[in-house]
C-alpha cells in the first residue's frame, strides 16, 4: 500500500505517536492530551490513522467521516511547531485483512519512513490508541527512556485505566479485568519467565531501526500488540517505562473477540476469572525440567520412563518440541547457545499455549480477586483489602514500588 503524501518532517524528528481510531467519537481528546504533554529536546509528530474495511456499513463511515473532519479542522487550527500532525485515510482497507494490526501497520510503517527522512535517520516509534489519555510527561519519559537505555529495543509504558472517571456501573468489572492482566504478568514473573511483560498495543514504543529489522507490526485483527512484543522480546531487552502513565478507556467494544472491550461486555453476564496461581508455580517446575534436560543432554521429557516430566508430554508433543530439541542440538555449539535458544523456544506464545494447558486439564480458572490475595501473598506483599486495594499494590508492583 503506497505511503501517503505528507510534507518533510522536522529535521530533528525523533519521536511519532502513532494512533489507530476507527469510529472514534472523541479521537480529538486523545490528541488534545498528546498536544497537552511536556516536549522532548527532539521534534514529535502524532499519525492519526482512521480506517475501516471497504465494506463497513453506512454508521460505521459515517462516524469516520465525523472522526477525519474534526481532526483536520484540529490540526488546520493548530501552531505548534514542536508537534506536527497529520491525519491520514485509510477507510477503504481490503476487508480481509481490515483491522487494528493493520491500522497500526500502516501508521508505524509511515513512522518509520518519516523518522528515516530526518537528520538522524532514527528514532521512536510509540504505539496508541484512539480512546487513551497520557500523563503530562508521557513524551519526555519516552524520549528519556531510550537516551538512557541504549541496550533496549523497546518498551512497555506503564498503563491503568481511569477507574474514578469510568461509569459506576463499569467500574468493578475494568477493576477485575485490569486484576486479571496483573495477575498474569506477576504470574509469569515469579515464574522466572523472561516474558513477563504487558503487551497492551496503546502502551508501547520501540527504534524505528529495531522496528525495520523486525519486519514491522503484523496485521492481525486482534493480538497483534502481544505477537509484536513477543517478537522483541526473543530478540532482546524490552524495558518498562515507569515514569508516565497512559489511560485506556474502560467502554464496552465488539470489535475484537478479547482484550479490555470484550472483558467490559462479558461482565454484563459473567463474573471475571483468571488462571489458578498453580499455574505458576508449575510453570516453573516445567522450565527447570525442559533446561535440566535439553542441558545436559537428557532424554526428552515425552520418553516413558522419566516420571515428573513425562506428565507434560501432551504438551510437548502438539508442540513437536523432541524434533525441536534434536535440531536445536545438532545445531549449536555450546550449552550457552541451547539455553538461549530454549528460552526463545519457550516465548510468550509457548507460554501462554503451556498455562492454557494446564487450565484445561489440571488447575480451572478461579474468581480473579482469589487469585490476586493468593498472588499477592504468595509474594510476600500486603494482599489484605477489596478488589481496588489489591490493584493498587500490583500497579506499584510493575512500576517496582510496593505499598507500605
Amino acid at each position: 500500500m503506497p505511503l501517503p503524501v505528507l510534507p518533510g518532517p522536522d529535521p530533528g524528528l525523533g519521536l511519532v505517536v502513532v494512533v489507530p481510531a476507527l469510529a472514534e467519537p472523541n479521537a480529538i481528546s486523545t490528541m488534545d492530551s498528546v498536544a497537552a504533554a511536556s516536549r522532548p529536546d527532539c521534534a514529535v509528530e502524532l499519525l492519526l490513522v482512521i480506517n475501516a474495511p471497504e465494506d463497513a456499513g453506512v454508521q460505521l463511515r459515517r462516524l469516520n467521516e465525523n472522526c477525519y473532519r474534526e481532526a483536520c479542522d484540529w490540526v488546520r487550527g493548530r501552531h505548534d511547531g514542536s508537534l506536527k500532525c497529520h491525519v491520514l485515510d485509510y477507510c477503504a482497507l481490503p476487508a480481509d485483512h481490515a483491522g487494528v494490526g493493520l491500522a497500526r501497520k500502516l501508521g508505524m510503517d509511515i513512522a518509520l519512513a518519516r523518522l528515516a527522512a530526518s537528520d538522524s535517520g532514527c528514532g521512536i516509534i510509540a504505539s496508541l490508541d484512539a480512546d487513551c489519555q497520557v500523563a503530562p510527561t508521557y513524551l519526555t519519559a519516552v524520549e528519556e527512556y531510550f537516551t538512557d537505555t541504549p541496550a533496549a529495543l523497546g518498551a512497555t509504558i506503564c498503563f491503568e485505566h481511569p477507574i474514578d472517571e469510568t461509569p459506576a456501573e463499569l467500574r468493578q468489572a475494568i477493576i477485575d479485568y485490569e486484576l486479571h492482566l496483573r495477575c498474569y504478568k506477576q504470574g509469569l514473573a515469579a515464574a522466572g519467565s523472561p516474558y513477563a511483560h504487558h503487551t497492551v498495543g496503546s502502551a508501547l514504543a520501540v527504534r524505528s531501526e529495531i522496528y525495520a529489522q523486525e519486519g514491522g507490526m503484523n496485521r492481525r485483527a486482534a493480538g497483534e500488540d502481544f505477537y509484536f512484543i513477543n517478537k522483541l522480546l526473543k530478540r532482546g531487552k524490552v524495558g518498562s517505562i515507569n515514569g508516565t502513565t497512559v489511560f485506556p478507556s474502560a467502554r464496552v467494544s465488539e470489535r475484537v473477540p478479547f482484550g479490555t472491550g470484550a472483558a467490559i461486555l462479558r461482565a454484563r453476564t459473567e463474573s471475571q476469572t483468571t488462571y489458578a496461581p498453580a499455574v505458576y508455580r508449575e510453570l516453573r517446575l516445567f522450565r527447570n525440567a525442559l533446561a535440566a534436560f535439553s542441558l545436559n543432554d537428557r532424554p526428552a521429557p515425552s520418553d516413558p520412563v522419566r516420571s515428573e516430566p513425562s506428565n507434560y508430554a501432551p504438551f510437548l508433543d502438539s508442540m513437536a518440541f523432541d524434533q525441536w530439541l534434536r535440531k536445536t542440538r545438532a545445531n549449536v555449539a555450546s550449552v550457552e547457545s541451547l539455553d538461549s535458544q530454549l528460552n526463545r523456544w519457550l516465548d510468550g506464545f509457548r507460554t501462554m499455549k503451556f498455562i492454557n494447558w494446564l487450565t484445561a486439564s489440571r488447575y480451572p480458572r478461579v474468581p480473579v480477586a482469589d487469585a490476586a490475595r493468593r498472588i499477592l501473598g504468595s509474594g510476600g506483599h500486603c494482599a489484605a483489602g477489596q478488589s481496588q486495594a489489591m490493584l493498587e499494590q500490583f500497579r506499584l508492583l510493575d512500576r517496582g514500588k510496593e505499598r507500605v
